[in-house]
């Protein structure tokens, strides 16, 4: 069977008020609808380090020593066998939440054999960290996108990858334009 991922990340760091830190962190991530021809699901868990920790495979110490507070993780089924992800976690302080996003996107930038990550700028995006990946995959052409923006101390990822053919940059652009919106109207 053939897996093709489709990698959109959007990182976005919510600001330092007092609303954006009384919002829950679920409902700053992706929602259903957001991203055409995408399921969102529509709930989404409140994780905290250990939660988090244990979902992405990484160490427990590592989560808590970046600043990282509570986050949640949105799994994104596209068209074929594309896939997804919408992170968004709170962190102590909006130089934490910089700092991981600058992180992933330097460690996201490494791609397996036959795929090629190119920088890019996401209009809807201010700020954000981003590329676009293309190559082949199981002798098929894919294209993905990461993009990875901080407000304040939320950071939010989304990353999407999938068939060339079953992939839509305008469609990825609005939903990481709708993610920044909402983190912004949150704070």
């Amino acid at each position: 069977m053939l897996r093709l991922f489709v990698i959109l990340t959007l990182c976005s760091l919510g600001a330092s008020g007092t609303a954006l830190a009384a919002t829950p962190i679920q409902s700053l991530a992706l929602h259903p609808g957001d991203l055409p021809g995408w399921r969102v699901p529509a709930s989404l868990d409140r994780q905290g380090p250990a939660a988090f920790a244990k979902q992405h495979g990484k160490a427990l110490k590592a989560i808590v020593a970046s600043g990282f507070v509570e986050g949640t993780t949105a799994k994104l089924r596209g068209p074929g066998q594309a896939f997804g992800l919408s992170i968004t976690a709170r962190y102590r302080s909006a130089r934490q939440a910089a700092t991981e996003a600058t992180r992933l996107y330097r460690s996201n930038l490494k791609q397996d054999p036959g795929l090629n990550a190119a920088p890019i700028t996401v209009p809807t995006a201010p700020g954000a960290l981003a590329f676009r990946i293309s190559g082949t995959m199981q002798k098929h052409p894919v294209t993905g996108y990461e993009i990875v923006f901080t407000r304040g101390a939320i950071l939010s990822e989304l990353f999407v990858i999938a068939l060339a053919k079953d992939i839509h940059e305008t469609r990825v652009f609005a939903a990481a334009g709708i993610l920044a919106n909402r983190i912004e109207a949150a704070s």
